[in-house]
């Protein structure tokens, strides 16, 4: 099936300088940001972290009563939601730089994606293929691919949980649980290195404002490049590297991504721009979330938008918000705040 390929994106450039405002309102202004963006930055994820326990521990809850019980379609169903809550709790932490998912080497123990050569699926039939006893200890020392997520939303969306599946889906839920454990003990007393950038000109930003808008800009690409990868380039779309595709809720945690970073550009940077004097690139911002979360698809499953006409279109006036999106947090921010977001490793392939 041949698609055509949108064209490309017209260019956001023409942004109106700021005029001048009443004095009453610069005095305002100048008190919006007084809260350092760290500090409702990390309050945020602490929340966030909390809630990834928490659903961590239902979804081992789950597997585990299932397992003890005879598998059927009720405790399977109750099963796979427990997954789908404890993924949608994970995103916000998908493509962190600066956080303690790095210390603590989590992230593809959580999440082993993209899986490009559908590793998981032959690590998991080389595992159920051996006889060794299947524990959350040995677990823990396989490869990435059988450890978090991605594994266990195989066991429980393409196999279904059964009995032959069970021991492995228990030991795979006790790791996921046992990994949001420690990272939620990380974020209470969380040790960041913050990175001095070179800040030019007349715009005083302290390091750990210059960091937390650059974690915005990678977690947005990390979250941009689970929205491209599956659409390809031009003809060649690539439905089975669309993250969930199991599950069929690649939608609904892309649809999280975009929340999460919603709410960390809300939870201060916005209003750092407007003490800085760019009131109107931070409400363009604002907006521009805003509309694109309220025209989200409803349809759950990116690989059946992908498989018709009328989704790609769905997906292709998507692009529209995505890639201003990227534009004007990836480009024009730094140029208004006068630094320099640098290279990180969820930029490229």
């Amino acid at each position: 099936m041949k698609f055509s390929s949108l064209t490309g994106f017209s260019c956001f450039a023409a942004f109106l300088s700021i005029g001048v405002f009443a004095s009453a309102m610069a005095e305002s202004q100048s008190t919006i940001a007084a809260q350092p963006i760290a500090a409702q930055a990390i309050s945020l994820k602490q929340q966030q972290a909390q809630q990834l326990l928490l659903q961590s521990q239902r979804l081992n809850q789950q597997i585990s009563q299932a397992c003890l019980a005879k598998p059927n379609q009720d405790n399977s169903k109750r099963a796979q939601q427990a997954w789908q809550n404890t993924m949608t709790a994970w995103v916000p932490f998908q493509g962190e730089t600066i956080g303690p998912i790095n210390q603590l080497d989590l992230a593809w123990s959580m999440q082993f994606w993209p899986d490009k050569k559908n590793i998981t699926g032959r690590k998991i039939k080389a595992i159920q293929a051996d006889d060794s006893a299947i524990t959350a200890a040995a677990i823990q020392q396989s490869s990435v691919a059988v450890r978090g997520l991605g594994a266990l939303e195989l066991l429980l969306f393409e196999q279904g949980l059964n009995r032959e599946n069970c021991p492995l889906s228990q030991a795979i839920a006790a790791n996921i649980m046992l990994n949001s454990e420690r990272l939620q003990q990380a974020w209470q007393q969380p040790k960041l290195s913050y990175n001095a950038a070179t800040v030019r000109s007349e715009v005083t930003l302290n390091a750990e404002d210059i960091a937390w808008i650059s974690e915005l800009s990678h977690q947005l690409s990390f979250a941009n490049k689970k929205f491209f990868m599956p659409l390809g380039k031009g003809e060649h779309i690539k439905p089975f590297q669309a993250e969930s595709w199991r599950s069929q809720t690649s939608m609904t945690q892309l649809k999280t991504s975009f929340t999460s970073l919603q709410q960390l550009y809300l939870s201060g940077i916005n209003a750092l721009l407007i003490s800085k004097g760019h009131p109107k690139l931070a409400g363009e911002i604002e907006q521009t979330f805003a509309d694109m979360l309220a025209n989200w698809p409803t349809e759950p499953s990116m690989v059946k938008l992908l498989k018709s006409d009328q989704g790609l279109a769905k997906l292709y006036r998507m692009r529209i918000d995505v890639e201003k999106l990227a534009y004007l947090i990836q480009e024009v921010l730094p140029v208004k705040l006068k630094f320099v977001i640098g290279f990180n490793a969820t930029d490229g392939d």
